[in-house]
């Protein structure tokens, strides 16, 4: 796996859903929904954030006029309530 250099996971022509690493998985599973909707959603898997291949991103997203990202937030402890 070549560092820096973003990879095209799903041809799209509506969006580009910008992700790396496990968030992968989560962008195949919105891309399919959106799909499902009439969403056409390019995938750019960024396979490294440092370095960033912004070239990758910049030219997906020129195309499609729009871009959204994909990471995994870690759960919310809970609050206690006492």
């Amino acid at each position: 796996m070549p560092l820096g250099k973003a990879v095209i996971r799903r041809p799209g022509q509506d969006v580009t859903l910008v992700t790396w690493g496990n968030c992968t998985e989560l962008a195949e599973e919105a891309a399919e929904k959106m799909e499902a909707e009439g969403v056409s959603v390019e995938i750019v898997d960024l396979r490294s954030i440092a370095p960033c291949d912004y070239e990758a991103v910049a030219e997906s997203c020129s195309a499609r006029g729009g871009w959204s990202s994909c990471m995994r937030m870690p759960a919310r402890p809970a609050s206690d309530s006492a």
